[in-house]
């Protein structure tokens, strides 16, 4: 389960986050915790294609 974000990668997905937490915290830490999810699978299998 190994991935690497770039400090730019990290300070957009941040960004990102405190954009929708302007108006949902909750569906902000939700796309956290996808992105994230997809993160550790793409580390463990970085050809796996992510379901649709």
């Amino acid at each position: 389960m190994n991935y690497r974000l770039t400090r730019r990668a990290r300070r957009d997905i941040l960004d990102i986050w405190q954009y929708i937490a302007q108006d949902n915290e909750s569906a902000a830490d939700r796309f956290f915790d996808l992105l994230v999810r997809h993160f550790r699978m793409l580390g463990s299998a970085p050809y796996v294609r992510a379901p649709a």
